[in-house]
């Protein structure tokens, strides 16, 4: 991961231009120390049981972490949002409204008379 940041931050911070092959080599340079180690996980045949909330559990974490606003709360949880408001409106004016109407095809005199 630090061979990662690292990488980003010359991107981000370097000179404006980098020439592929220059980006190529410093890339590798940077990721030669990156090691790591596979390990699977198997989700079906875990031992954990977690017994299902109950309502007067639900109730009490509600209670506990209902003021606080996710990522201030203990352990950065909480349920509170933050307030705001959204407002759309669309304006058309009389004028546009007006010329739209001259010159609509469904008014000429013709098809007034029709």
């Amino acid at each position: 991961m630090n061979g990662v940041d690292r990488y980003v931050n010359l991107l981000s911070s370097g000179p404006a231009r980098l020439s592929a092959p220059r980006l190529e080599q410093t890339a590798a340079n940077l990721l030669l120390g990156v090691t790591g180690e596979i390990v699977v996980l198997d989700g079906v045949k875990s031992t954990v049981d977690v017994a299902a909330p109950t309502d007067d559990a639900l109730a009490k974490q509600l209670a506990t972490y209902g003021g606080d606003a996710p990522g201030a709360g203990k352990h950065g949880f909480g349920y509170q949002i933050a307030d705001r408001v959204k407002m759309e409106w669309l304006v058309v004016s009389g004028a546009a409204i007006t010329q739209l109407v001259e010159k609509s095809p469904a008014l000429s005199a013709l098809e007034l008379r029709k």
